[in-house]
């Protein structure tokens, strides 16, 4: 079922937030604009070094610039870095912290320009040159594809999926607007005519990263003002234990996991690195699963905490 949760608390994790706080330490700030030309691929090198984040151009400024996150996640950002993703934009990719911040220094991820909130989205388009009929005389309006990775929702256009049964032969049961199924790496859509044509806003949507945000158990890290979703199990994942003083404010999780999955989820103990998280003024909804799932393994002290609609 769904889970509609609006979330606007502040969770605080022994002890007090800012609490032994260290000197703050000024960084630089980076920018991400998927409408650049790529010129240094999956690189921590900059794609432009003259990048204006006013007008958007790559001449005329003194900005360093990436295109895609994956450009983002090769990069070791030190303490008080600031790491911006242009409003209106979507990036099909997983956001893997790849650094840690510093007491009174985090490095925070946040929005520029004007507009939406940037999306960062667990889910791929499928492209225009995969799809095929399995039987197009008997069957006309399925159409498969490979997908390698068992989907747990899939969208058509924003509309969400229906899954259904298989049965003999797989794809029986898929006859209806957006019905789909999923078995032995073949996806199955309904559509009456290619659904790389039939659906262009932004088309077949299909879960492939776990998560959309990966902390990965980095410390002082702030994400401000961007949306999460579409992650095959959760929407966001602090990757284990070591995760501490994070802070996660003003952002939506949405559309994210299935019935076994969460839309945060946390896996913190409470030692001597510290467990600070602070969750404020943020929008967490549509998700399958828990709202949130806060889990402390090994905890010295504090009791496991669950927040679910």
């Amino acid at each position: 079922m769904k889970k509609l949760f609006l979330l606007t608390l502040l969770i605080l994790l022994l002890p007090l937030w800012g609490c032994g706080g260290g000197t703050p330490v000024w960084g630089a700030n980076y920018y991400v604009d998927s409408a650049i030309t790529d010129t240094n691929p999956a690189s921590a090198t900059c794609d432009f070094t003259t990048y204006n984040p006013v007008t958007f151009e790559t001449t005329g400024g003194t900005a360093c610039v990436y295109k895609t996150i994956a450009d983002v996640n090769a990069k070791s950002f030190t303490a008080g870095d600031f790491v911006y993703f242009r409003k209106d934009q979507t990036w099909r990719e997983q956001l893997t912290v790849p650094s840690s911040g510093s007491a009174g220094s985090p490095i925070t991820f946040g929005a520029y320009g004007s507009g939406a909130s940037p999306i960062i989205s667990g889910a791929l388009i499928a492209a225009s040159g995969s799809w095929t009929r399995p039987d197009a005389g008997n069957y006309p309006n399925v159409w498969q594809a490979t997908d390698t990775v068992e989907p747990k929702e899939i969208w058509f256009d924003g509309t969400k999926g229906t899954l259904v049964a298989s049965g003999s032969p797989t794809y029986v049961n898929v006859n209806s607007a957006n019905e789909w199924l999923w078995a032995s790496d073949v996806l199955y859509v309904y559509s009456t005519s290619n659904p790389a044509t039939a659906y262009t806003s932004p088309g077949v949507e299909v879960p492939y990263y776990t998560e959309a945000l990966l902390i990965d158990t980095k410390s002082y890290i702030t994400i401000d003002g961007i949306i999460f979703e579409r992650g095959r199990i959760r929407g966001i994942s602090f990757g284990g234990e070591g995760a501490s003083n994070v802070i996660i404010k003003n952002s939506t999780v949405r559309y994210n996991g299935n019935t076994s999955g969460d839309a945060v989820r946390l896996s913190s103990a409470l030692d001597a690195s510290g467990t600070n998280h602070l969750f404020q003024n943020n929008t967490v909804h549509a998700n399958m699963g828990y709202g949130i799932n806060i889990s402390k393994y090994h905890a010295t002290s504090g009791n496991e905490n669950i927040f679910s609609d």
